[in-house]
């Protein structure tokens, strides 16, 4: 495997990583709800939540620019890694190639207008 494929793939990984904890995050939310609610005095369980989930946001964001880094790397839209080849998914070439037909037709048919 080449160096450049081996770096893609564990950006991929780490990125994937990163949605998972995300995700998992979410799980002690259930247990300091509960303590919220049976402890109405205790306001450090609600303040340890809005801590929790304050950063959720940039969790996503972060998430998101590396997944479009990597589409726009590889060609492919890797959220789950163990699907990577290494070549570029051949919908995607398919597709740049369509439009950059379909760009050479519709100027052609507009100069065969104009003439007319």
């Amino acid at each position: 495997m080449k160096p450049t494929k081996r770096f893609v793939l564990g950006v991929a990984w780490a990125n994937f990583v990163l949605a998972l904890l995300g995700i998992l995050k979410f799980l002690p939310l259930v247990l300091v709800a509960m303590q919220s609610t049976l402890m109405s005095n205790s306001t450090v369980a609600w303040r340890w939540s809005l801590d929790l989930i304050s950063d959720t946001h940039w969790i996503f964001l972060l998430w998101a620019l590396v997944l479009f880094a990597l589409r726009s790397a590889t060609g492919r839209l890797l959220i789950f890694p163990w699907q990577f080849k290494g070549k570029p998914h051949s919908a995607v070439t398919e597709r740049s190639k369509r439009f950059q037909a379909d760009e050479g037709t519709d100027n052609k048919s507009s100069r065969n207008k104009d003439e007319a």
